[in-house]
């Protein structure tokens, strides 16, 4: 075998071993990175079944066979005088096959940690039965950034990057009836709001046309006009409640329907920058293995030669 043929089996060898190693190391840089995701609505997206509390939530992901990851919870609702703390463990979450807490938060916080294999923060600013201006410039917006910013301090201090995923809007119902540009106005005051926190992508889980007929086509509207408000899902088209996706009232989504949006609204999001991560890592050392290959090779040969 000559020279040649020596650093090219060196060269693809050590080739190899950067495609089976960066992929692995990327995921070890990123174990100090937290997801934020933030929901916001009515009834159909508020917090874990109706609290009437602020709850901090602390959930290790192991019993489900996943890797291990926190799940961190802040929601609030307007009727809420005292803040209390409460922990449930993901099996607590889950069991016998359906999600035995209300919310869309352990949906979310699982879908993502299997995503994208890191910690997750959920919020939820999401308020029963109000309309959109009093969530972008009334009392729950107050709330809102209340609980946005409790939670961004918190966290802050034991992550050293927070990654923004965006904000899921579950909403319509009570502006039903209110004009398509005035749902559009507040609407985009809330984007507003929340961009200043840093989650500038929104991503609309649409109501069923029949309970929101005005502000299902402010939504589309809305995500025709501005790429960074997009239609994440509108399986909710299918929900009935012989299906077990609605309840009697066929308004209100079950817990198995909050699941399945939030299973959809993952998958719908973009893939989170660990892939870039990995690639910017190969393209940047590619060159060093390729330069190791080399060396490995020119050394092979030279202690094969006769002359040595």
């Amino acid at each position: 075998m000559d020279i040649n043929e020596n650093i090219i089996l060196a060269v693809i060898s050590c080739l190899i071993l950067a495609c089976v190693l960066i992929p692995v190391t990327s995921h070890i840089t990123d174990e100090d990175v937290l997801d934020v995701i933030l929901v916001d609505g009515q009834s159909n997206g508020d917090y874990l079944g109706h609290r009437t509390d602020i709850i901090n939530v602390s959930v290790v992901n192991s019993e489900l066979g996943k890797p291990t990851h926190k799940a961190l919870y802040y929601g609030s609702d307007v009727s809420s005088e005292n803040h209390v703390s409460s922990s449930y463990s993901i099996k607590e979450m889950y069991q016998d096959g359906e999600w035995a807490i209300g919310g869309h938060e352990a949906g979310l916080a699982y879908y993502l940690m299997e995503k994208d294999n890191r910690d997750v923060l959920v919020l939820n600013i999401a308020y029963s039965g109000k309309n959109i201006e009093y969530l972008s410039v009334g009392e729950g917006w107050d709330l809102g950034k209340w609980v946005l910013a409790k939670a961004l301090t918190d966290v802050k201090k034991s992550y050293d990057r927070i990654e923004y995923v965006g904000w899921v809007m579950i909403h319509g119902e009570s502006d039903k009836n209110n004009p398509i540009e005035h749902y559009e106005e507040y609407f985009m005051i809330l984007d507003d709001n929340l961009k200043e926190y840093g989650l500038e992508e929104c991503y609309i889980v649409l109501p069923r046309k029949n309970t929101a007929t005005n502000s299902y086509s402010a939504m589309l509207d809305l995500a025709e006009k501005h790429e960074d408000i997009q239609i994440a899902t509108d399986i909710t088209a299918t929900f009935t409640s012989e299906n077990g996706l609605l309840c009697s009232d066929n308004l209100h989504y079950t817990q198995l329907g909050r699941i399945l949006i939030d299973e959809a609204v993952v998958e719908y999001l973009p893939n989170s920058n660990n892939d870039a991560s990995a690639l910017n890592m190969m393209i940047n050392t590619i060159p060093i293995f390729v330069a190791i290959g080399i060396i490995i090779g020119i050394v092979t040969q030279f202690k094969r030669s006769p002359d040595n």
